[in-house]
Parts: structure tokens; C-alpha cells; sequence
């Protein structure tokens, strides 16, 4: 008799969740199964990208969120009108990889790791897809220029940058004595004696800086400098700078584009937050097992 009433329930709520996946399943999204054959693969490359020794600290539900991601931006990628053209994911690759490490480098790094190639393509369609997506949501998403210029004003600091020229030293003393005389140009003193070899490489220049990368009282001594000024010795609790202020990058038209991109960047975050949210996701292993 129970086992009547169990298959009654079961065909009346089959919806709910008493029908069950195959059992290759490892998670659903929706209507749509996440298999062990996209699984396992998957996961293996995650565990390979990570660095070192260092794996994933979760590299289950990392694996398995990711998935779940992919399977959302797939469905909206199709729901889009969006279809996988290859050549133009050919060039998206070469052009992405090219921008990020380079086609050298990239080879010798899938090579050391032994990266599944057809792993990895799938990773960058999924990039391919994502960026579709967000140019379409920024031609829908209106942006007045009153929006642009509020968000330029309250966080102006985030986008302003300064050009400047530094050598850092730990030891104030062998500052005074190496650069203080100020014998040659600064770009020559940096190579020769600074201590923070990314700059001193550039003769002391860093191109871009924002405020808040470094200790307050580095930002307060290039808010204080005209272009083209030096300061004295900067003592901060990491060591001592010298700097010299180039140039300021500020002003809401300079600025304009970055913005739009980056309240851009915000609130497709936001949209596609709220379709994960949303969907219907049931994670069908067992981690705590594993």
C-alpha cells in the first residue's frame, strides 16, 4: 500500500523533485543538466591553472559554480539572438590573448601545465559570450550625461591619475648620500637606486597612478606638488621616497568614457546577478563526501 501512495505523490509532484537526474548528473540549471563528461574535465583545469602548489581552496564548488555560470550565459547568449560565429572567435582569441599574456607565452604556459586546448577554448567562448552579452546590455542601458558627470564627481579620485617620477629607498641614509646631491637627472638616480624595481626600470616613471595604491602620506605629498615639482624626502613606514610630479590626468571630460565603461561594467554585473539569482540551480553531489 505505501508503495502505492509513494508513486501516486511521485507522479503528482514530479516537478518538485522526485523524479531524479541520470546518474551522470552533477547539477541542473533550470531544465538543463551539468554532466560528469563537462564536469571532470573542467575541474581538472581549474586545479592546473591554479598556481604552484596552491590549489583551489574549493575546487568543487568552484568548479560546479563555474558551470552553473556558464550554462546561464549560454542560455542568455541563444535567448539573445547571439549565435558562436568562428571567425570571429578566432579573432577575439588571438586578440584576447595577445592583450593578456601573449601568444608565446601563452603556449609555453598551456604546454608546462598540459592544458586541455579544447578546455581552454571553452573557457574563452564563455568569455566570447560574455562580452556579447554586456555590448548589447550597453546599447539598452541609458546613461544621461548628468549620470556620467554625478558619478565623476562623488568618486573623482578613483578615476583621476598622476604621472610621476619616484626613487624609493629603505635606508635614509644612502638616499642622502646617492640622490640627495641630486648629481644627475632623476630617471638616471631611480635605474641606479631605486628600490622598487618596476619603476626604477622605467627610470623612475610610473605612467598612471591612483590614489589610494599607495600610503596616505605618498598621496598627500603629489596632491601638494605643482607639475613639475620635486618634493624633499617623503618618509612613509615602508621606507623614503623622493617625488617629482609630471602631470595630472583630472576633469570629467578626460575622464567621460571610462566612466560610462565602468558604470557599464556595474550594472551588467548587476543584471546578470539578478538571472543567477533567479534560476532554478540544484547541486546534485555531495561535496562533504568528497
Amino acid at each position: 500500500m505505501n508503495k502505492y501512495i509513494y508513486l501516486i505523490l511521485c507522479i503528482l509532484f514530479l516537478t518538485t523533485g522526485c523524479s531524479r537526474p541520470p546518474k551522470d548528473v552533477v547539477a541542473s540549471v533550470d531544465d538543463e543538466y551539468i554532466t560528469e563528461e563537462e564536469y571532470n574535465p573542467y575541474k581538472e583545469e581549474l586545479e592546473k591553472l591554479s598556481l604552484g602548489d596552491i590549489k583551489f581552496s574549493s575546487s568543487e564548488t568552484s568548479a560546479i559554480e563555474g558551470l552553473v555560470d556558464r550554462k546561464i550565459v549560454d542560455r542568455e547568449f541563444k535567448k539573445a539572438g547571439f549565435t558562436l560565429d568562428e571567425s570571429e572567435f578566432k579573432n577575439f582569441k588571438a586578440s584576447y590573448i595577445e592583450k593578456t599574456i601573449g601568444e608565446d607565452a601563452f603556449n609555453e604556459f598551456s604546454e608546462y601545465k598540459s592544458l586541455n586546448k579544447n578546455v581552454l577554448d571553452d573557457f574563452l567562448i564563455n568569455k566570447f559570450k560574455i562580452d556579447k552579452l554586456k555590448e548589447k546590455f550597453a546599447k539598452e542601458f541609458n546613461l544621461t550625461d548628468d549620470n556620467l558627470r554625478n558619478e565623476y564627481q562623488n568618486k573623482s579620485a578613483k578615476y583621476d591619475s598622476y604621472k610621476l617620477q619616484f626613487i624609493f629607498m629603505k635606508d635614509l641614509e644612502k638616499m642622502k648620500e646617492n640622490v640627495l646631491p641630486m648629481n644627475y637627472g632623476l630617471d638616471i638616480l631611480a635605474t641606479l637606486y631605486s628600490e622598487e624595481p618596476v619603476s626604477a626600470s622605467n627610470g623612475g616613471i610610473v605612467d598612471e597612478y591612483h590614489i589610494g595604491e599607495k600610503e596616505p602620506k605618498f598621496d598627500l605629498t603629489i596632491q601638494s606638488l605643482d607639475r613639475g615639482e620635486t618634493s624633499d624626502i617623503v618618509e612613509t613606514k615602508n621606507g623614503y621616497y623622493i617625488i617629482k610630479l609630471i602631470d595630472i590626468n583630472s576633469g570629467f571630460e578626460n575622464h567621460k568614457e571610462a566612466v560610462r565603461n565602468n558604470l557599464i561594467a556595474i550594472n551588467f554585473k548587476h543584471y546578470m546577478d539578478n538571472i543567477r539569482r533567479n534560476a532554478k540551480v540544484k547541486i546534485y553531489r555531495d561535496l562533504t563526501t568528497e
